[in-house]
């Protein structure tokens, strides 16, 4: 995914949500965030100046908005992640929250979204980037389905699979 994208570009990536009332968008902090190098470096460049009006903590904002007013403040865009079937690849809640309680029953992020869907459930894609894990042994259950579940009459390609 990273590879749509150049290192020089001023670009941020992850899931995009609307700012309240407004046509801009920013990347929600509980999904994670990808800058680019030049991204970083606006960043850097600005928040180091002791008398920046773009990248100052603003009382009653939380660490995605500040952080997206800031890099758009400093001409750093979101970038689109998601992919070719247009799925998000990165995760904005707790997937068994999704599954069970889908899309519509989660309305903050059905109203503030910026790529709205009819779905009831947000599309994830196959190539999911990152995953919000609100309880923490739960990356354990993660870690174990994805590395070491084997499909029951699969046989193992090599003996190394033994082992792990």
């Amino acid at each position: 995914m990273l590879q749509k994208f150049s290192a020089s570009e001023p670009i941020y990536l992850g899931y995009e949500l609307k700012y309240p009332g407004t046509n801009l968008s920013f990347n929600y902090w509980k999904s994670g965030y990808v800058l680019s190098r030049e991204a970083l470096r606006r960043y850097t460049v600005e928040a180091k100046k002791s008398d920046s009006k773009h990248c100052m903590k603003m009382q009653g904002f939380t660490e995605d908005l500040e952080l997206g007013r800031c890099l758009m403040n400093v001409g750093v865009v979101t970038g689109d992640t998601r992919d070719e079937l247009g799925h998000e690849t990165f995760i904005p809640i707790v997937t068994s929250e999704l599954f069970i309680k889908g899309y519509d029953y989660i309305p903050w992020l059905r109203n503030m979204s910026w790529h709205s869907t009819d779905l009831h459930t947000v599309p994830i894609s196959r190539r999911a980037i990152t995953f919000h894990v609100s309880y923490p042994p739960r990356i354990f259950d993660l870690y174990y389905f994805m590395y070491h579940v084997r499909i029951f009459g699969k046989p193992l390609r090599n003996s190394m699979e033994l082992l792990s």
